[in-house]
C-alpha cells in the first residue's frame, strides 16, 4: 500500500489514506522507513506525482490491493491485476516419504510447515500460531519451519524442526514434506511463501485478509479462517488436519493445478505484454 500511504506498507483499519494521511497516523509505532513528521508531506507529493502523471497504471498482484488503492490516490487512475509468477517447473511436488527422508523426518504423523521470518512481527502472526499449537494436545504432529528464525511450542505431542535458512533449489523439497502449509499473517497482499507452496502441491492454511482468499480456496487449495484468534487458528488446523487424513490426494492436486494455471511463469509475462501493447496502441 506504501504507493498511496504516507508511510504504511499495510494500514490495518486505517482509512486515512484516502483523504490524507497525517502526523496523527494510528500505525506510528510501527517502524517504517518514513518518520512521523514526514508522513503527510509524503502523502501529498505522492498524490501530485500519481494525479498529474498522463497514462499511468498501476498493476498490483491482488483485486484486494486494487481495490484499496481506487479508494485513495489512483481513484481517477487504471489499476490491473497481474499475479506474481514462479518458474512451476522448478516449484513441483516431490514424493512426501522422499522428501521427509531427505529431511531426516522418519515419522508418519501429519506435518505442517511454516516460514518463521521475524517471530516479533505482529503482522506475521507468528505468536497466534505457536499458541494455538500449543494447545493441540490430543494430536500427534511434525512442525516443520524455516526462515530467520524458529519456533518452539510449549506441547510435547508436537515434534519441532526448525530447518533454518532453505535455498531456492531445497525449498520444492520442504513444502513437497508437508501436508499443508500454515501462513498466519494477519495482513498481506499475494506472498510468494503461498504461490511455491500451492505449486508444489501443498495446500495452504491462512487467515482470511487481504489478497489470501484469492490463493486460498476453501476446500480446494486449503482453508481460511475468517476470525483472527489463536482460537479460531487451532479450530482450522484441526479440521484441516481431519481433511488430510481424508482425502490428502484432493488437496495436493488441485493446489498444484491452480497454481500452475494462475501463477505460470510462462502465462503472466503475456499479460504484462498485452498490457504494453494496448498503452502503445492509445
Amino acid at each position: 500500500m506504501s504507493s498511496f500511504t504516507g508511510r504504511c506498507a499495510y494500514s490495518d483499519n486505517c482509512i486515512q489514506f484516502i483523504d490524507g494521511c497525517n502526523a496523527q497516523c494510528p500505525m506510528i509505532s510501527v517502524p517504517f522507513l518514513y518518520p512521523k513528521w514526514f508522513t503527510p508531506y509524503r502523502w501529498r507529493k505522492l498524490e501530485e506525482i500519481i494525479t498529474q502523471s498522463k497514462n499511468l497504471i498501476a498493476v498490483t498482484p491482488s483485486s484486494w490491493l486494487a481495490d484499496i488503492a481506487k479508494k485513495g490516490i489512483w481513484k481517477n487512475k487504471k489499476v490491473t491485476v497481474i499475479p506474481n509468477c514462479i518458474d512451476t517447473s522448478i516449484y513441483h511436488p516431490i514424493n512426501k516419504k522422499t522428501a521427509r527422508e531427505q529431511l531426516e523426518i522418519f515419522s508418519e504423523k501429519i506435518t505442517i510447515l511454516t516460514a518463521a521470518f521475524d517471530l516479533k512481527d505482529i503482522r506475521k502472526g507468528g505468536e497466534l500460531l505457536k499458541l494455538a499449537l500449543s494447545h493441540i494436545s490430543d494430536l500427534s504432529i511434525n512442525f516443520l519451519s524455516f526462515g530467520n528464525n524458529g519456533y518452539s511450542i510449549n506441547n510435547p505431542n508436537i515434534s519441532c524442526f526448525n530447518l533454518g535458512y532453505i535455498s531456492e533449489e531445497n525449498k520444492p523439497l520442504v513444502y513437497s514434506a508437508a501436508d499443508f502449509f500454515i501462513h498466519p499473517s494477519t495482513a498481506d497482499n499475494l506472498p510468494n511463501t503461498i504461490v511455491e507452496s500451492l505449486s508444489c502441491g501443498t495446500p495452504v492454511l491462512a487467515f482470511s485478509t487481504g489478497g489470501l482468499p484469492e490463493m486460498v480456496i476453501s476446500n480446494k487449495t486449503g482453508w481460511l479462517v475468517d476470525t483472527i484468534s489463536s482460537q479460531a487458528l487451532e479450530k482450522c488446523i484441526r479440521y484441516a488436519t481431519k481433511e488430510i487424513s481424508i482425502d490428502g490426494n484432493k488437496y495436493y492436486q488441485s493446489s498444484r493445478l491452480f497454481a500452475t494455471e494462475n501463477y505460470n511463469q510462462n502465462k503472466v509475462p503475456h499479460q504484462y505484454i498485452d498490457l504494453f501493447s494496448s498503452l502503445l496502441d492509445q
